[in-house]
């Protein structure tokens, strides 16, 4: 994120990509996450103003060939765009080393899922091995100023079974929306 903005824009996320592949800058984010457009859902009861501060670098796994093998015929093309990538020596292969341990982890949770539900530990494994995973790294500017608005990043739903979140040792800044509308953190 501390590259110039030229090359950011090298590796701009197509808008028309539904998984959001490349850079993403708050602009970018501003459009995705505004609640505005079809299928989008409404911002939060009393919150006003823009929302999307932050900046966001996303691959999936179906951008990565050698992860996913030959592509199904019937398959839409675009889920299957490359990933981009800046050219920076080893973040590529940082990332996708990053990638897999997720994976890994991802599938360990999913084995402890199963154990929960009383079925056999690997009942899921067949059922995520073609799967189509993404993988974000959200950067959240410091603010010199306190902040107009009360969001960084919109209210969603993420898509998917699992998510797993890496803080790095900054400080609590998610919040949950339970189906009461009550706001609590993560």
């Amino acid at each position: 994120f501390a590259q110039p903005p030229a090359a950011k824009a090298l590796i701009a996320a197509d808008p028309k990509d539904p998984l959001m592949r490349g850079y993403g800058g708050p602009d970018t984010a501003r459009e995705r996450e505004s609640g505005s457009g079809p299928g989008r859902p409404s911002p939060a009861p009393g919150v006003e103003g823009e929302v999307g501060h932050l900046e966001t670098f996303g691959i999936n796994r179906l951008g990565e060939p050698d992860l996913t093998g030959p592509v199904p015929s019937a398959a839409d093309p675009s889920l299957y765009a490359p990933n981009q990538w800046p050219s920076l020596p080893g973040f590529r292969d940082a990332y996708l080393a990053y990638y897999a341990a997720a994976e890994r982890l991802a599938l360990q949770i999913m084995q402890l899922f199963a154990v929960g539900l009383q079925l056999p530990e690997n009942w899921f494994d067949d059922k995520f091995d073609r799967h189509a995973t993404s993988l974000a790294a959200n950067f959240y500017p410091p603010r010199s100023t306190a902040p107009s608005v009360r969001l960084r990043k919109g209210e969603h739903t993420d898509w998917g079974t699992l998510t797993i979140l890496f803080r790095g040792g900054s400080p609590a800044g998610l919040e949950v929306l339970d189906r009461s509308g009550q706001i609590g953190r993560a």
